[in-house]
Formats: structure tokens, C-alpha cells, sequence
């Protein structure tokens, strides 16, 4: 028999005599495997479930494979045949296609003609009426789907063929997601062939759109990639085999999902690379505690005759069999959790691909090898260090340059670099364990000195304190190993509690930022359902959210900007607000807003007000009417018309809508108009598109407002002034006026404005030589970097504003596309200088709640944003979720596997130290005072490796969090993410390590000191 198949048996034989160091080596490596195997598991279910509800949450647009292709009279059969070959394609994962015929405008043949559009029934949505049933004779049923349709009415199509409309409806965005196909007339009727309506059609083209959805169920995470290349592949193929065809299909919804997975997986393996770490770290532990007995079995083999080859096998084949043992434990066990996990989600074949694809095996298998490295260097005799730098030190050192080269190459990586692996990914996912890492070797060359200098210091304590220290500082390096062993365990387990607080409280603030209250409600368009929410509910916030573009001075771009308008006297009670946004407080920055109290306002008009009137003539050879401008307690605008103006003085009232009453006088308009007795038709142009003569001039007066049946003077006008316009303002001034029925009027000398209406004052104030009116704001980082001498020119609502830098900020809530381009400006400011000289051109479109209404918010086609909705959205997302559980399992096992290790480490202590304590009871030292001493040692090591543990996880989760920038739901974190501590976890879970090492102790301690001292001398 050979040397080497004589060693190799000799640690076998090694290994069958120490089952549990074999079985903790063992344990320990096929954890460090499962914990990557099972991240990349996590993942994948996590992302299965993120996968469906991101789809099924998706808009019918965003989740269409929509195929749109052109008809001609006689042709397009070749187009139709290759459509449904590409929905057939796709079928697996798509609904069953829906099929809507859109035919060319009749009577007339242009856009003011009617649109034929043929779907199945379950296409369109009915809102009033019923669906059509068919034709009788050459008069069709038909369901009115856009235009100025009623109910009942005939419709003349041509050729003695008509529609009767006997329902109205929309189309469903899913079956017809490009509803501009529907511009203008349209109107839904079963069929057109065989029926009276192909007389009509027979000359006219089609557009056919087949649509099919994406299913949520049936899209997996594990194709997302592929399924979106091949959608695109195949939609570049149909659309170069016929260039009258258009496919839009959901791909780019597949490529954010996937990579939201992609952001997710790795970030996973952040999680599990330090638990994998953790537990390597354990085996070298126990190694490290044979290194006695690995060097007597070396003097023992050696003097036995035994070469350093020899001696070097049997410690490989110590190393290489627990290692292969949990390769294959760790491997079987994936596969076969699997199968039931598979099962339980009612996963296809495909899943075990994603959940443990090539890499991940790759990974654990690396990682086995790695543990080997450890195992086996763990065994190497201590080498001799040179100026007290040894291999260790080297590590520690290592350890942390890779870590500030990972923050200097990387700075903050973003969702997409982390799905990509860009930036160092795989040092960077080894960052908590090298942090931990270099402060544990810290911790192992300072301990001895600690141990020695206590020692000398506590030569006057207590007998069993002064053991307890004496102990350490006889045997310092297994004590060393067992507190930075400590250390390094409730380190990870505390980053592990701390991530997760870290991850939770950033979903809390980014539902903070992005709601900004507790409710929120946003409407996309100007009708009139914020307005009315302000009205009835006086405790809401009324704001204004505009698009507008920056006017570069001298440049040729226009930059989009969020033009923000909020009370300022409220922007201190915003949620989400961080004071490292900006340099200025919240109250300061309101003060700059608003520094003197500016609104619109006018005579107000009380509840019981019915009517109002005014006297007027004008000069003018053109027709010109009055119309008031009343602003109401909410904000809308309403524009009452008086009555064409004359030559001679008019009497022009007009009753007020119950809407109209409770409001605010805040314009008077004499627009040109066309009038006739009964009212007054503007002309096209309205209050900006007039022409006027240099001297016309309007007067009028005696303004009333009738009040229970009687007739009461308003409140006098002569402070109003003309409104500012881009070419000539007119001029308002108080006089008598020549046979008016009143004794002092107005006179508007209009000076050839385009703009002929008069308004109260507001003090905004304008730039010399300019009439654009200048507004204090906050600017974003961006938006301030293209400010001149801190001013900056904006385009909104086609009128020009120039914003002067009250303040500027990193982010803002509430602004959460492109959030360095902004501007918050004061909303009455904002509103007056929009709406004074242009009455309802920005109502407000949002309301904010600081506290939750009590009534249910329904408001007409506006969006509402609830804080605590956001707060649980963000919680309880899948990707979320697993990321948690991830982390909480992560955090536990550490603290468990610390315990393991510290009860090991007392157990090898009381075994090596068996015949010393023997010898200090024969002494006389009582067995209490030996058990207190061991049980104070366990303390002062246990305190040790808290404080130790605390510094490293707190270094940790600092250095993680500042170079992942990544929610819990994989995405770009806005605000920025901020670590935070677990303070109640991390102060629980280190409370019960303590107490159960202290039973633990007390108990292996009382075993191993209840035989008697001479007993135990003998052996």
C-alpha cells in the first residue's frame, strides 16, 4: 500500500473518531451553499409573483400585442393572414385576439364624417341605452362611441341608408388600445357585409387593429428576456413584409420587468453573500480551535517516520471530505426543495432553470472551493511575523482597500448597473463581509493586548474576575477567536436587521415623497373636479402641478421643468421632506416664497346673491359684449356673458347658477362678439385674440348685485387696472361720465390691447422694461444651473414667467420625474399671475389632505394618493417581501450560528482546561468560584464581541447603503436611501445570545466541574 492511500486513510480514521467537529465543518459548508441556492430561489418566486402583479397592473396599452394594418376595397388578405400568424405566435401567453374594423369617414368623406366600427360585442362599454340588434330595411342600429350623438337619433349615410343611435358607449382600451382611431364620429354596429351599410362602404378602406393582452398568469419571470426579443423580432419582421402594417407590442414592459428581477437577484446575493461568508467564516472557526491538535498529529506523523507530503495529505483529506460531503448535501437538498416549492406555486418546468441556473451552481460550487482554501490555510502552524505583520494583518488590510475601492469606483451603483454586474458587482457583493472581515482581524491582534493589560490591572479584584481575566491572558488566542468569532456572527446578524430596517424605513419615505401628504389628489386635465373637492371641503390644500419649459437666454434647447405652486405657508407640514434637500429650513423657505401676502381677489358675491348687472356703452365700430369673470371659493372660473355693448348706455344683468353664488368679481371682459338679443357669441381670439383701435374706449358702472329682491350697489372698481398684454395694456380711470345714470363711472381707454379686460390689482412685480411678471421659487439643482444672475425664464400655459431664486434644493416631494428640474413657487402667487389676466387658465388640479378626510374621495377622472396605500404597496411588493424574509432568516441564522460557536469554544475551553481547574480546586478554590470565573470570562468576551459586533454591522450597512442604491423593490430610490438601526431587533436579539450563553455556560461548566478534583487529576 502506498504512502498517500495510507494517509488518506489515516484522516479518514481521523474523522470517524471527532463526529462533531466533522458534522459542525460539514453543516457549516453546506450552509454557506444553501444560503446562495436558496437567495437565488427566493428570487425567483419573488419575482414570479412581482411578475404577475406588475402585469396585471399594467394598462391594456402597455400589455398589448396590437397588430394595425390597412384594408383597401378588394385587398389586404396577405396582411390579415400574417397577423394572425404573429398572434398565433403568442398565444401562450396572450388573450385571444380581439378583432376591431374601423372603416373610412361617410357623409361626408372627411373628418366631420362617420367612423363604422365593427368589434364583438364585448369590445365596447356601455354607458347609456342598449347595443344595437341589426338593420331593418336601410335603417341600422348603431351604438354611438364618439362625436355629439343623442339617443334616438337618425344619422344619413348616403345612398338612402341611415343610422339610428340607440345607445351611447366607448370602446375598451383592451380590445382597441389606439383610441385615435375613433377621432371625431364614430359609431359601433355589428356587421357591415350583408347588411344595407356595404351599399356605403363598398368604395371606402378600413383599419383593422387585432389586439391581444398578455396574460398575467401565463408570463413567467424566467422568459422575460426572451419573450421580449422575440416580440420585437417578430414585429420588425411583419413590419418590413408590409409597410402599411403597424405592431406595437409589450416589450419594453417584459425589459423593465426583467430587469427589475435582474436588480433583485443580485441584490439578494448582497444578502446571502455575507451570510455565505459568515458561515466560512464558522468552519475556519473550528479549525482554527484544532490547531493544537492538527500539530501534534504533525510531530506524531513525523516522528512516526511521516513526510511533509504526508502530513500535508491527511490535512487535504481532512478538508476535502467534509467539504465534497457538503457539496453533495447542499446540491440534493436545492433540487429536491424544489419540487415541492414548484408544486405549492403552480410552477411550470422552467422554474428550476431560473431558480437555479448555471450560476448560481457555479457560485455554490465556488464557494465550496473557497471553504476548502480556508479550512486548509486555517490548519497551516502560526507563521512568523515580521515587524508585527503577519498573513492576517495582510487580509485586514486587503479587506479594507477593496472596500474603499469599491466606494470610489462606484459611488452610489443605480438599479440598471446592479442588474448589469457593472461597477465591481462581485466585489461589491462581498462588501459587508470584507468590512466585518478587516475589523475581526482588527479585533484578533488587539485582544491579546486587551487580555494582558486587564489582567495586570485586575490583580486586586475579585478571585473568580481575576481568574476569568488570567485565563484569557494565558490562553489568548483561542479566546480572540471566540470573541472576533462573536463578533463577526452577531455583525452580520445585526447588518442583516439593520438592512431591513434600512429598506423598510426607505419605503416609508418614498411614500412620504411621493404622496407628500396623507392624501392626495391629482387630476390630469383642467375640468372642474378638483375645483369642487376645494369647494366642499375647506381643510384641503389647493396646488398647481404644471409642465413648463426653460426659455435659455441665448440658447437654442428648451429644458423641461416642474413648475409646482403650493401655500407657502404649508410647505412646513409636507411630508417627505428631508432637511439635506436643502440649505434652508422649510420656514425660511416659505418666508422667501411669500414675503408679502399677494392674491386674486374681488367684490364678493354672498350665497343670496341671484343676479348681477352693470351699465356700459363703448365707442367701438366693432360689436363688443360684456362678460364677467367670477372666481369661486374653489378656484374654477366662470364666465358670465351680459349682452352685446352699444353706442348709448345699456342696462346688462344676468342671473346667477347656484355654482356662480358664494364667488369673487375678479375680471370684466369686452371681447368682440356677435351679438343678438337673447346673448352674446365671442368671436374666435377670445381675451387674447382681439383687435381693437387705439381710441376706442368702453365706460361703465353702477355695478349691483340683487340680494332678496333688491338691488345693492357693489363695492367700487376704481383701483382695477387694465390687464397686462404682450403688446399694449389699456387704461382704467375713475370720471363722470357724460349721461350715465349714476354719478361717478369708469372709463377703459382700451389703447389697441389684445387684451381688453380690466381686474383688480395684484402686487406682482415686474422686471424693468418687461411686462412678465417675476415670481419668487425654489429650484431643483437643475433648474438652477440654468438661471442668469438667479433668474430664470419659463414658458407654461403659453405665457411667459421669470422666476427669481428664493432657495434651491436636491429633490423635493411630490417631484419625482426628473427631480432635479423644478420650480415651487407660492400657489396664490402662481394663481394670480396665470389667472389675473387670463381668468381660468390654471384652476387648481390638486388637492392636499395633511390628515385623512373622513368621507370617501370619488372625484370625476382624478387620481388619489393615499399615504398608508403607498406604505403597504411598497411593503408588501413581492420583490419587497422576499428580500425581507431573506434578510430576517439571514439575520437569525447568525445569531444562532454565534451561539453554536460560542458553546463550542466553551466546551473545547473547559475540555483543555479540565486538568488546570482541577488543580486550582485542589488548591482550594471552590468549584462556585471556578464556575463564576468561567462564567465572568464568557462576559467580559461576550461584552467584547457586542461592542465589536455593534462597530462592524453599524460600518457595514453605512458602506452598503451608500453604494446599492436600490429600494426593496429594485428600483432607483427617491428620496436617496438612509441607513437606519434596528435598535429594538438588534437590542432583542442580543439579549437572548447573552442570556443563552450564560444558561449554556453555567450548565456545561457545573457538568464539567460536578466530578471530583482528583478524578479528573488522574486523567
Amino acid at each position: 500500500m502506498s504512502g498517500a492511500i495510507r494517509a488518506a486513510l489515516f484522516a479518514l480514521r481521523r474523522l470517524r473518531h471527532q463526529p462533531l467537529q466533522l458534522t459542525l465543518l460539514v453543516v457549516a459548508l453546506a450552509a454557506a451553499g444553501a444560503i446562495v441556492g436558496t437567495s437565488s430561489i427566493v428570487g425567483a418566486l419573488a419575482l414570479e409573483s412581482s411578475v404577475h402583479d406588475q402585469i396585471a397592473a399594467a394598462s391594456p396599452a402597455q400589455r398589448a400585442l396590437e397588430v394595425e394594418y390597412r384594408l383597401t376595397p378588394g385587398g389586404g388578405i396577405g396582411t390579415s393572414r400574417a397577423s394572425s400568424r404573429l398572434l398565433a405566435r403568442f398565444r401562450a401567453v396572450t388573450t385571444a385576439p380581439a378583432a376591431v374594423q374601423v372603416w373610412d369617414p361617410v357623409a361626408p368623406a372627411d373628418e366631420r364624417g362617420t367612423h363604422l366600427v365593427v368589434a364583438p360585442a364585448g369590445a365596447v362599454r356601455l354607458s347609456s341605452g342598449r347595443l344595437p340588434r341589426g338593420c331593418v330595411r336601410k335603417t341600422c342600429q348603431a351604438l354611438a362611441l364618439s362625436g355629439g350623438y343623442k339617443l334616438g337619433q337618425r344619422v344619413p349615410l348616403g345612398r338612402g341608408v341611415s343610422l339610428w343611435i340607440v345607445g351611447l358607449g366607448s370602446a375598451t382600451n383592451a380590445a382597441l388600445p389606439d383610441q385615435a382611431l375613433l377621432a371625431g364620429n364614430s359609431a359601433f354596429v355589428p356587421r357591415v357585409g350583408g347588411t344595407p351599410l356595404a351599399r356605403v362602404e363598398s368604395g371606402s378602406g378600413s383599419t383593422v387593429s387585432q389586439t391581444a393582452l398578455l396574460i398575467p398568469g401565463s408570463v413567467h419571470g424566467w422568459q422575460l428576456h426572451r419573450l421580449a426579443q422575440q416580440l420585437r423580432v417578430a414585429s420588425v419582421r411583419l413590419e418590413r413584409g408590409d409597410s402599411s402594417a403597424s405592431v406595437s407590442s409589450p416589450a419594453p414592459l417584459l425589459d423593465q420587468l426583467g430587469q427589475t428581477g435582474s436588480t433583485a437577484r443580485n441584490r439578494l446575493l448582497l444578502v446571502s453573500s455575507d451570510g455565505a461568508a459568515l458561515l466560512l467564516a464558522f468552519a475556519a472557526f473550528v479549525a482554527a480551535l484544532r490547531r493544537r491538535e492538527l500539530e501534534r498529529m504533525r510531530l506524531q506523523l513525523e516522528t512516526l517516520g511521516g513526510s511533509r507530503r504526508q502530513v500535508t495529505l491527511v490535512r487535504a483529506v481532512e478538508v476535502a471530505v467534509p467539504a465534497l460531503l457538503a457539496l453533495v448535501l447542499v446540491l440534493a437538498g436545492l433540487r429536491l426543495a424544489l419540487v415541492p416549492v414548484g408544486a405549492d406555486h403552480d410552477l411550470p418546468g422552467g422554474f428550476v432553470g431560473e431558480a437555479l441556473p448555471l450560476t448560481t451552481l457555479l457560485s455554490v460550487i465556488g464557494l465550496e472551493l473557497i471553504g476548502v482554501a480556508i479550512l486548509f490555510a486555517a490548519a497551516v502552524p502560526h507563521v512568523r511575523r515580521r515587524f508585527g505583520v503577519g498573513p492576517l494583518e495582510v487580509a485586514a488590510l486587503t479587506a479594507l482597500a477593496v472596500v474603499v475601492w469599491q466606494s470610489v469606483a462606484t459611488g452610489g451603483l443605480d438599479p440598471s448597473q446592479i442588474a448589469s454586474g457593472a461597477g465591481g458587482l462581485p466585489v461589491l457583493l462581498l462588501t459587508p463581509a470584507l468590512t466585518v472581515l478587516a475589523a475581526g482581524i482588527i479585533l484578533l491582534r488587539l485582544l491579546p493586548l486587551i487580555f494582558r493589560l486587564a489582567e495586570r490591572l485586575a490583580r486586586r479584584a475579585p478571585i473568580p474576575l481575576r481568574l476569568a481575566l488570567l485565563a484569557a491572558a494565558r490562553s489568548p488566542g483561542p479566546a480572540a477567536a471566540t470573541t472576533t468569532f462573536l463578533a463577526v456572527a452577531l455583525g452580520s446578524a445585526l447588518f442583516s436587521l439593520n438592512y431591513r430596517a434600512t429598506l423598510d424605513q426607505q419605503a416609508q419615505n418614498a411614500a412620504a415623497f411621493a404622496v407628500g401628504a396623507a392624501v392626495r389628489i391629482t387630476s390630469p386635465t383642467t375640468d372642474t373636479g378638483v375645483p369642487q373637492l376645494l369647494a366642499s371641503r375647506p381643510v384641503a390644500l389647493p396646488a398647481l402641478r404644471l409642465s413648463a419649459t426653460v426659455d435659455e437666454e441665448g440658447g437654442s434647447n428648451q429644458q423641461p421643468l416642474t413648475l409646482l405652486a403650493l401655500p407657502a405657508d404649508e410647505i412646513p407640514q409636507i411630508s417627505g421632506w428631508r432637511g439635506s434637500f436643502s440649505p434652508f429650513s422649510r420656514g425660511k423657505i416659505a418666508r422667501r416664497l411669500r414675503p408679502k401676502p399677494l392674491s386674486l381677489s374681488g367684490p364678493r358675491l354672498t350665497r343670496a346673491t341671484t343676479a348681477i348687472r352693470l351699465w356700459a356703452r363703448t365707442n367701438s365700430t366693432a360689436q363688443r359684449a360684456a362678460v364677467l369673470h367670477l372666481l369661486t371659493a374653489g378656484g374654477s372660473f366662470i364666465s358670465l356673458p351680459l349682452g352685446p355693448l352699444g353706442h348709448s348706455w345699456r342696462l346688462l344683468s344676468a342671473p346667477l347658477t347656484a355654482q356662480a353664488r358664494d364667488s369673487e368679481l375678479v375680471g370684466i371682459e369686452f371681447p368682440l362678439s356677435s351679438g343678438t338679443a337673447g346673448g352674446v357669441v365671442l368671436q374666435p381670439g377670445g381675451v387674447t385674440g382681439n383687435f381693437t383701435e387705439s381710441n376706442e374706449t368702453v365706460d361703465f358702472g353702477g355695478i349691483a348685485a340683487e340680494r332678496d329682491g333688491r338691488w345693492r350697489p357693489l363695492p367700487s372698481l376704481a383701483d382695477w387696472t387694465g390687464a397686462q398684454a404682450p403688446d399694449f395694456q389699456g387704461v382704467l380711470a375713475e370720471q363722470p361720465l357724460a349721461g350715465a345714470p349714476f354719478e361717478q363711472g369708469l372709463r377703459f381707454q382700451l389703447n389697441g390691447t389684445s387684451v381688453p379686460l380690466v381686474r383688480p390689482p395684484i402686487a406682482l412685480e415686474t422686471p424693468v422694461n418687461s411686462s412678465i411678471y417675476l415670481l419668487p421659487a425654489l429650484l431643483g439643482a437643475n433648474a438652477a444651473a440654468l438661471a442668469v444672475d438667479r433668474q430664470l425664464t419659463i414658458d407654461v400655459l403659453g405665457q411667459q414667467l421669470r422666476l427669481t431664486t428664493a432657495g434651491t434644493a436636491q429633490l423635493f416631494p411630490t417631484v419625482t420625474t426628473a427631480p432635479g428640474s423644478f420650480a415651487v413657487v407660492d400657489y396664490q402667487t402662481l394663481f394670480a399671475a396665470l389667472n389675473a389676466d387670463d381668468p381660468g387658465l390654471a384652476p387648481p388640479n390638486e388637492a392636499w389632505f395633511n390628515s385623512p378626510p373622513a368621507r370617501p374621495l370619488t372625484p370625476a377622472s382624478a387620481q388619489v394618493l393615499r399615504l398608508w396605500q403607498q406604505r403597504a404597496q411598497l411593503r408588501d411588493d413581492p420583490l419587497a417581501a422576499g428580500t425581507r424574509r431573506l434578510l430576517t432568516w439571514s439575520g437569525y441564522a447568525a445569531a444562532a450560528l454565534a451561539l453554536v460557536g460560542l458553546i463550542f469554544s466553551i466546551r473545547l475551553a473547559l475540555a483543555a482546561e479540565r486538568q488546570l481547574l482541577a488543580e486550582y480546586e485542589a488548591l482550594g478554590v471552590g468549584p462556585r468560584t471556578l464556575g463564576r470565573s468561567v462564567q465572568l470570562r464568557l462576559v467580559v468576551l461576550c461584552l467584547l464581541g457586542f461592542v465589536a459586533a455593534l462597530a462592524g454591522a453599524a460600518l457595514a450597512i453605512r458602506v452598503v447603503a451608500a453604494l446599492v442604491a436600490v429600494t426593496a423593490t429594485a428600483g432607483q430610490p427617491l428620496p436617496p436611501i438612509q441607513t437606519a438601526i434596528a435598535w429594538q431587533d438588534g437590542g432583542a436579539l442580543l439579549a437572548a445570545v447573552a442570556a443563552v450563553a450564560l444558561l449554556a455556560a453555567a450548565a456545561l461548566t457545573g457538568r464539567g466541574l460536578r466530578e471530583a478534583a482528583g478524578g479528573r487529576l488522574r486523567r
